[in-house]
C-alpha cells in the first residue's frame, strides 16, 4: 500500500474523491489538496518562484490543531510539532508548487534516521496513519520553491535540526508558562526571543464561546533565504491580539468553537 501511494498518489487521491469526500489534511480547502495530488500526475503547471525573502518555519501546539477538528494521534504529544519550512515573502504573491523535483517517498525510505525523527518532530496529527502523505504535500507546495538551496533530504532535515534546536514548549516552561494558563503576546514572545534573539510570530484560534479570547496555535520563526540564521519576523505575521490573555491549552475543550 505504501508503494501505491508513493507510485499513484493522483490516482487514489480522485478515486476517494469521486466516491466520498476526503477530508485535506490540516486544514486545507479540498482545492488545495487536489491541486497537490493533481500536481504529483504532472498534470497542472507548477509556478516558478524566481526568488523569496525569508524561511517561516511553523510548529505547532496539538492542543490547539485538533481543538476544531478529529485528530487520529492518541495521546496527542505534549510539544510542540513541525507544521511546514515555507518560502515566503513580505508581499504577496507568495510561492507555491514551485518548478522542481516532486517528492519521493523511496528516497524517504533509504533515510530511516531522518524518517523516524520526523515521525516524531512532523507528525501528521489528523491521520498518524499518513505522515509521509503528510510530507509528501508540504515538500511539493513549499519545499520546491527552495530546491536550488536544499535538496528533499536537506530540507527535511534542516527543518528536524530547526525543531531540535529551538523546542518551544521548552522556552515557555524555561520562562515560567505552563500549559492551562493565558498570558499575553508580549510574555510569549518575548520568551521565544530570548533563545533565538530575534521576534517570533504567533499565530491564535479565536475563541466564539468566551468573550473572544485567544488560543495559541502556532509559532513562527523566520530565517533568512539560505536558512543560516534567525531574523525578525514581520509584525503582520502575528494572528493574536496584542491586548487580550492568550490560553496556552492543556487537554480538549470539547465546548468551545473555533473560528
Amino acid at each position: 500500500m505504501a508503494l501505491l501511494k508513493c507510485i499513484t498518489p493522483y490516482a487514489i487521491a480522485v478515486l476517494l474523491l469521486a466516491v466520498f469526500y476526503v477530508p485535506p489534511p490540516l486544514g486545507k480547502t479540498p482545492y488545495e489538496y487536489l491541486r497537490a495530488f493533481w500536481l504529483y500526475s504532472g498534470h497542472l503547471p507548477s509556478v516558478q518562484a524566481t526568488r523569496y525573502d525569508y524561511l517561516m518555519f511553523v510548529v505547532q501546539w496539538p492542543f490547539a490543531t485538533c481543538a476544531n477538528q478529529s485528530c487520529t494521534y492518541e495521546p496527542l504529544p505534549d510539544f510542540f510539532t513541525i507544521h511546514g519550512m515555507w518560502p515566503s515573502n513580505k508581499r504577496d504573491p507568495q510561492p507555491a508548487y514551485c518548478n522542481g523535483t516532486l517528492f519521493n517517498c523511496s528516497e524517504m525510505n533509504q533515510q530511516p534516521q531522518l524518517k523516524s525523527d520526523l515521525n516524531v518532530s512532523w507528525p501528521n496529527l489528523i491521520n498518524i496513519s499518513d505522515n509521509m502523505g503528510f510530507w509528501g504535500y508540504e515538500y511539493n507546495k513549499h519545499g520546491t520553491c527552495c530546491g536550488s538551496i536544499y535538496n528533499q533530504t536537506a530540507y527535511f532535515r534542516t527543518a528536524h535540526q530547526n525543531w531540535s534546536k529551538y523546542r518551544v514548549e521548552m522556552m515557555f516552561r524555561d520562562a515560567g508558562y505552563r500549559p492551562g494558563n493565558s498570558y499575553t503576546l508580549t510574555e510569549l514572545q518575548a520568551a521565544i526571543k530570548t533563545k533565538t534573539t530575534k521576534n517570533p510570530a504567533l499565530r491564535c484560534k479565536n475563541l466564539t464561546k468566551s468573550g473572544g479570547g485567544y488560543l495559541l496555535w502556532e509559532v513562527v520563526i523566520c530565517y533568512d533565504p539560505k536558512g543560516i540564521y534567525v531574523m525578525d519576523c514581520e509584525p503582520n505575521l502575528s494572528r493574536c491580539s496584542k491586548v487580550k490573555p492568550i490560553l496556552y491549552r492543556d487537554r480538549q475543550i470539547d465546548e468551545l468553537l473555533y473560528i
